[in-house]
């Protein structure tokens, strides 16, 4: 394993770790940021993932949420009842009204937590400012060199 790759592991890591303390702190204390119709909504709380498909992000973000609220609260028992929602950037990156549309459908009456956007594509900067717009963090790491070869840079919009 060469030096770069343990980097960008080791950055990849600290990424969802920042992430996971986000969600921590908006868990329950967010709401006045859910939406109007959350009793016709169910009882989830939702963290979204927006990536390329076939990467495995909502899985380690799962492990790393549960590894820290073990770890930094071993006294208290959490009951955190957290779904991740996956939105799959398109694989050219463009944004159309159909991917826009989709991505309404996926958050419509569901209370969102936070939004994890990887990518530099058009289509995640539409992520980033439907979520922005109605009030959801966003955690927008975003590398120009490609969609997530190396997070060169990282915006949180909170």
């Amino acid at each position: 394993m060469s030096h770069y790759s343990r980097y960008e592991e080791n950055f990849k890591i600290i990424l969802l770790i920042q992430l996971a303390l986000l969600l921590l702190d908006v868990y329950g204390l967010n709401t006045n940021r859910v939406h109007k119709e959350q009793s016709e909504a169910d009882d989830k709380s939702y963290f979204a993932i927006a990536t390329m498909p076939n990467t495995s992000y909502s899985r380690v973000f799962n492990k790393t949420l549960m590894n820290l609220t073990q770890n930094l609260f071993p006294t208290k028992k959490l009951n955190f009842d957290l779904d991740t929602l996956t939105i799959e950037l398109p694989a050219n990156g463009s944004f159309s009204a159909l991917f826009l549309r989709e991505l309404c459908v996926k958050l419509e009456k569901k209370r969102v937590l936070a939004v994890f956007v990887i990518g530099d594509s058009p289509a995640a900067f539409t992520i980033n400012m439907a979520a922005t717009y109605i009030g959801i963090p966003v955690l927008w790491a975003r590398g120009h060199s490609g969609f997530s070869p190396g997070f060169r840079s990282l915006v949180s919009n909170y």
